[in-house]
């Protein structure tokens, strides 16, 4: 496992296709942004285990998340 150390603003570049961003730092807590391409599945950790539950030979089947599940401080009132 390699570990980095980075500042906001700063990249983390993964092969030709790949970025990951610092967008901020508070606390105990850190934004980061990822871009890659659309075949990419990026999940976090503790989702993975529930989306291979998707991953079967069957039908398609679309997983609907709410961002203010992923991102609770960006909830906004309706």
């Amino acid at each position: 496992m390699l570990v980095l150390s980075r500042k906001a603003g700063e990249q983390i570049q993964i092969g030709n296709d790949i970025t990951i961003e610092v967008r901020r730092v508070s606390g105990n807590r850190v934004a980061l942004a990822v871009q890659a391409p659309r075949d990419v599945r990026i999940l976090r950790s503790e989702l993975k285990e529930s989306a291979l539950g998707f991953d079967g030979d069957e039908e398609e089947t679309t997983m609907t998340i709410k961002l203010s599940d992923l991102c609770p401080q960006t909830a906004v009132s309706a």
